[in-house]
């Protein structure tokens, strides 16, 4: 509030009186105070003060920072007031979805939107931020999921089940993890063994094979006996300078040699071909048909195609495969184009009859020869 007006002597200062000095001085100084511009009236509407300013109608421009203003007429709609001193406010643009002020040091703050690290996700919206985790990977941290067997986790905090760690050593202070046991049985004909970190599997007295047919390619190195599956006193046994063949615990054949420890030898694939029959009207030769017989069994006509090597690559002289036509319907067997049958190209033979057979050989790449009862 100002000093404001207040009327002096009003009972000396009277129409017909004398006026005395010292009360018209006071009354100048009265009206001298109320009209200072430091200590003036306040125009608060009250007595001697003067009746209140009406801002909108009564004021032009702005309201200077110094005077309790902001020093500005208008604002960005939506914007942030920034203070700027003595000086006038500034003011932001409208944030966007998700933006937030940002301080900046020794600069004015800026609007900007929040970034994610590694293995964190941001999501803007009208209003909204959303913080979330990304799984974590072997190359990327995240959120993991520990599992109860070997971890516990309680108020943030991972440990080790008491199952995987064992005591500390009072000695040297080290931790010993305890190992989780994985047992590896052996199965038919396979016996195992472990010490330390090594486990060892070995092939037992038990034949190996594949289905009723024991089959065998390449080299096979044993240091014991071989044993038929049904019978254990037919086996084959090896010693250190013979081998001994066995049936029915009697030795009927026996091989002696200066070999020591373990005999290498070699089997063949197969000692009696396998009989696949055919009922199909076609049928192009596969691998699987390799030194086989193929019961050829239809009423009609049956065609079997032989492939190129660069579509089936049969073993060059170590494949033979039978015919035997069992059916009625005549057998054609066919060369592919580029393949020769008999030295003629994509060339062909016919079964001559029912219960007849011919059986053809691979020669060369795409070279077959066919013998028996064909033409």
């Amino acid at each position: 509030m100002g000093t404001g007006y207040v009327r002096q002597s009003a009972s000396d200062i009277t129409t017909g009186n004398t006026i005395e000095a010292t009360p018209l001085n006071d009354e100048f100084d009265a009206i001298a105070a109320f009209a200072s511009g430091s200590t003036g009236h306040s125009h608060d509407g009250t007595a001697g003060e003067g009746p209140q300013i009406d801002l909108a109608l009564a004021v032009t421009g702005s309201l200077p920072v110094a005077n309790g203003g902001s020093g500005a007429a208008t604002f960005t709609d939506g914007g942030i007031l920034l203070g700027s001193g003595t000086g006038a406010f500034t003011v932001t643009a409208q944030p966007t979805d998700g933006q937030l002020l940002i301080g900046s040091t020794g600069v004015d703050p800026v609007l900007a939107t929040l970034t994610g690290g590694e293995g964190i996700d941001i999501a803007e919206g009208s209003g909204t931020i959303t913080i979330s985790g990304e799984d974590a990977t072997d190359s990327n941290k995240g959120i993991a999921n520990f599992g109860t067997d070997d971890f516990t986790v309680a108020s943030g905090t991972v440990s080790l089940a008491d199952d995987v760690v064992k005591d500390v050593s009072t000695d040297s202070g080290a931790v010993t993890p305890a190992t989780h046991t994985i047992t590896i049985a052996g199965g038919t004909g396979i016996d195992t063994s472990g010490a330390g970190s090594t486990v060892t599997l070995a092939v037992d007295s038990t034949v190996i094979q594949t289905g009723d047919d024991p089959q065998f390619g390449g080299t096979v190195t044993v240091g014991q006996d071989i044993v038929h599956l049904g019978d254990t006193d037919t086996k084959m046994r090896f010693t250190n300078d013979k081998i001994e063949f066995q049936a029915g615990g009697v030795t009927f054949l026996e091989l002696t040699e200066d070999t020591e420890d373990d005999a290498t030898f070699n089997v063949p694939v197969y000692a009696f071909p396998k009989v696949i029959e055919d009922t199909g009207a076609t049928n192009t030769l596969a691998l699987t048909d390799a030194n086989t017989v193929q019961r050829m069994n239809r009423a009609t006509a049956q065609d079997v195609t032989i492939p190129t090597n660069a579509a089936v690559a049969f073993a060059v002289d170590q494949t033979q495969i039978a015919f035997l036509q069992q059916g009625v319907g005549a057998v054609t067997i066919t060369g592919d184009t580029g393949v020769t049958v008999n030295g003629t190209s994509a060339g062909s033979v016919t079964i001559n009859a029912q219960y007849k057979s011919c059986l053809i050989i691979k020669i060369a790449t795409d070279e077959w020869i066919v013998v028996g009862d064909a033409s």
